[in-house]
C-alpha cells in the first residue's frame, strides 16, 4: 500500500505519467495529501471528503482535481487535464449542478448519479473500478466513522450518493439585484451595467439562449465554431497504446442524428466572469473573445438580426462582469467568492 502510493506521487512529480499510469494495488491510505475536515455525520459531509481525496483514484485524481473549490469549481483550463491526461473539453463548474436536467457539454448523463460514475469510472480520467472503491471506503476510517458504521453493503452506490449529496450542496444563490425584471431599473447595478442588461434581453438576443432561471435553455447548439482537430494523448489500456485525431461531434456523439452533429450544451452565465477560458473546448480565454467571435460571425448575425456597434458591446460586457454569485457557506468557510 504505501510501496503503491508513493510509486504514485513519484510518477507524476517526475513527469512520467504522459500514456502511462501505474495503477496501486488494492489497498489504499484513507486519505492522500491533506488532513480529513472536521467530521461530518451527514451524507453530503462524507461527499465533501470524497470530493477531494485522490484516495478514490489509483491515478490520484480526485473531483477537486479539475473541479476546484477556490476556483469556482473549474480549473482555467482550456481542456481539463487528469493526471497527465489532457482532455477533450473544458471543465464545467458544478455550482448549482443540482438545477439541470442533463449533464456533460453533450448531456450524456441523465443523473448527477450517472454524472458521477463517468470520470469515476473512466481510464482516462479518475480510472477507479468497483473494486477499487470497495476496498478504498473499507480501508477509510474516516468514512465509517463519518457514516457512523464499518459495514457499508454497497460501496460504489454509497460514493455516488455521498457525492451527488455534496455536488447538490453547492447551490450559489443568485445576487438579489439581478431577479429585478428587466423593465425595472436596478439601483445595484451601473448605468452601463443597465443598459447592458436591456440590450442582453432585448435587440442583442442573447437571452434566446441564455434565458430563465439559470440564463441557458438548457439546450445544445451549434453556433459555428471552425472545427478543431483534437490530438489525444498517448495513453495505454490494456497494453495497448491508443492515439488518436479527432473532431468533437458533441450531442451527435449521443444522439448520432446528423442534426446534432457539433453541437454543445448552453452553459449559465452567472460568474462567467470567473470562469474562463470559454466554450466547449476552451477555445477563448476572455469574454472579449467570445464577443468578437459573435461579431464576426455574419451568419449569426444575419440569423437573429442584429447589429451592435462598439458602445454596445462595452454595456454587454459590464452586465455580464456583473453576473454574481453569492458565496456558498459549507463548514465555516466560504467555498467561493461573490466579489
Amino acid at each position: 500500500m504505501l510501496f503503491s502510493a508513493w510509486w504514485g506521487g513519484f510518477f507524476r512529480a517526475f513527469g512520467f505519467g504522459v500514456g502511462f499510469w501505474l495503477v496501486s494495488p488494492m489497498g489504499v491510505p484513507p486519505c492522500h495529501g491533506q488532513p480529513p475536515p472536521p467530521l461530518e455525520t451527514t451524507l453530503d459531509g462524507a461527499g465533501e471528503f470524497l470530493f477531494s481525496d485522490e484516495g478514490l483514484s489509483p491515478f490520484l485524481v480526485s473531483c477537486a482535481s479539475c473541479h476546484q473549490p477556490e476556483n469556482a469549481f473549474q480549473d482555467s483550463l482550456e481542456r481539463a487535464l487528469s493526471g497527465r491526461i489532457v482532455q477533450t473539453r473544458n471543465t464545467p463548474s458544478v455550482l448549482n449542478v443540482e438545477r439541470y436536467e442533463t449533464f456533460f457539454w453533450d448531456g450524456r448523463a441523465g443523473s448527477l448519479e450517472d454524472q458521477v460514475e463517468g470520470p469515476l469510472f473512466s481510464r482516462l480520467e479518475m480510472g477507479s473500478s468497483p473494486e477499487f472503491v470497495a476496498d478504498y471506503v473499507a480501508s477509510s476510517e474516516y468514512l465509517q466513522k463519518c457514516m457512523g458504521t464499518n459495514s457499508i453493503p454497497d460501496p460504489v452506490e454509497f460514493v455516488k450518493q455521498a457525492l451527488v449529496s455534496y455536488m447538490r450542496s453547492l447551490s450559489a444563490s443568485y445576487v438579489p439585484a439581478h431577479q429585478v425584471a428587466d423593465t425595472v431599473a436596478d439601483p445595484e447595478l451601473s448605468g452601463l451595467q443597465e443598459k447592458g442588461r436591456d440590450l442582453f434581453h432585448g435587440r442583442a438576443k442573447c437571452a434566446s439562449c441564455h434565458e430563465g432561471a439559470n440564463l441557458t435553455d438548457g439546450g445544445y447548439h451549434d453556433i459555428g465554431l471552425v472545427r478543431r482537430k483534437i490530438v489525444l494523448q498517448d495513453t495505454y489500456i490494456a497494453k495497448k497504446r491508443i492515439s488518436s485525431l479527432i473532431h468533437d461531434r458533441g450531442r451527435g456523439n449521443v444522439s448520432f442524428k446528423q442534426d446534432d452533429e457539433h453541437r454543445f450544451r448552453t452553459p449559465s452565465l452567472y460568474d462567467v466572469s470567473r470562469t474562463a477560458p470559454y466554450m466547449h473546448d476552451g477555445r477563448f480565454h476572455s469574454l472579449e473573445e467570445v464577443f468578437d467571435f459573435y461579431l464576426r460571425n455574419k451568419e449569426l448575425q444575419k440569423k437573429h438580426d442584429m447589429e451592435l456597434t462598439a458602445k454596445d458591446r462595452k454595456s454587454i460586457l459590464a452586465f455580464l462582469e456583473s453576473l454574481r454569485l453569492e458565496p456558498v457557506e459549507r463548514s465555516g468557510k466560504k467555498e467561493t467568492e461573490a466579489d
